[in-house]
């Protein structure tokens, strides 16, 4: 059955988002607009300034992904111990997530790349 408390509480979310990224691209906005208008008297800053919300967003949307991959990494959280690993998976509880690099260990040393040779894995990857 639908559930309109939780529907109500998720647009609350969206809504609140939204407003947070608008608010960002408008102080974003007004402090290159001080920097390139009115301190330095740059003749492209209005290219640049039109820019400079979508390179944010890009860079956000791409590099935060990839730093917290990396962060869970370093953890023994999976999809059966789904849980917030923190920074590096230390201090998360009683049984902290960090491995250190024995993730990595093992995805060279399991037998799935022993049995299988790095072509194989790339063709199979593209196809």
């Amino acid at each position: 059955m639908f559930d309109f408390q939780h529907a109500a509480a998720a647009l609350g979310e969206v809504i609140g988002t939204l407003l947070l990224m608008a608010a960002l691209v408008a102080v974003l906005e007004v402090v290159l607009y001080l920097i390139l208008v009115r301190w330095r008297h740059i003749r492209l800053a209005l290219p640049i300034m039109l820019v400079a919300p979508a390179a944010m967003g890009i860079a956000v949307f791409y590099i935060y992904p990839l730093l917290w991959e990396l962060n869970v990494s370093f953890t023994k959280m999976n999809l059966s111990h789904f849980v917030a690993p923190g920074f590096l998976g230390i201090g998360t509880g009683k049984n902290d997530l960090f491995l250190g690099l024995q993730n990595y260990i093992n995805v060279f040393t399991a037998p799935v790349l022993q049995q299988a040779t790095f072509w194989q894995l790339l063709l199979q990857t593209i196809i």
